[in-house]
């Protein structure tokens, strides 16, 4: 009998320690924001159910006009997947909260500056062409500038629904 209850404790602290490993995992998931590296060049936002390029300047590395961003977002391809599109103004203020204070998978995050990304949220709900201005965001701060369009020079940051 008294066998039978020392194995039985061993398998029950082996247990509990398994269990409690797997509840630091999930801390970490939770304190990185609900990011998750896809491995594919793709990052999923758990809390939002978007998917972001892992690299934040995907286009060579060099802000563009908007004219450019509108053209090449949707041609970008990441993981195998389509359907990119310029982020709005509220879908990067939340990326940036998520990054806050923890780990982040993303790459070219740098604290130099040149992280200003176009969103496609334009100026007082009106049509961005008839007042050609919208938002942009700086990454770095979580700053919110309003910019014109046809003037000025930002990142673009894909992002597409993850389902």
């Amino acid at each position: 009998m008294y066998t039978f209850i020392v194995k039985n404790i061993g398998r029950f602290c082996f247990m509990v320690s398994v269990c409690c490993l797997l509840g630091l995992g999930v801390a970490s998931s939770a304190l990185a924001g609900g990011l998750v590296d896809n491995e594919d060049g793709t990052v999923t936002d758990t809390n939002t159910g978007l998917m972001w390029s892992k690299t934040a300047h995907p286009f060579g590395g060099v802000p563009v006009p908007w004219s450019t961003a509108e053209s090449q977002a949707p041609s970008f391809s990441a993981g195998g997947k389509t359907g990119w599109r310029v982020a709005t103004k509220s879908e990067l203020q939340q990326l940036f909260q998520n990054m806050s204070g923890a780990e982040n998978p993303f790459t070219n995050l740098t604290d130099m500056g040149g992280n200003v990304h176009w969103t496609s949220t334009d100026i007082s709900g009106h049509k961005a062409e008839e007042y050609h201005s919208c938002y942009v965001i700086d990454m770095t701060k979580g700053r919110v500038i309003s910019i014109g369009r046809d003037k000025a020079y930002a990142y673009i940051w894909p992002v597409r629904r993850a389902n």
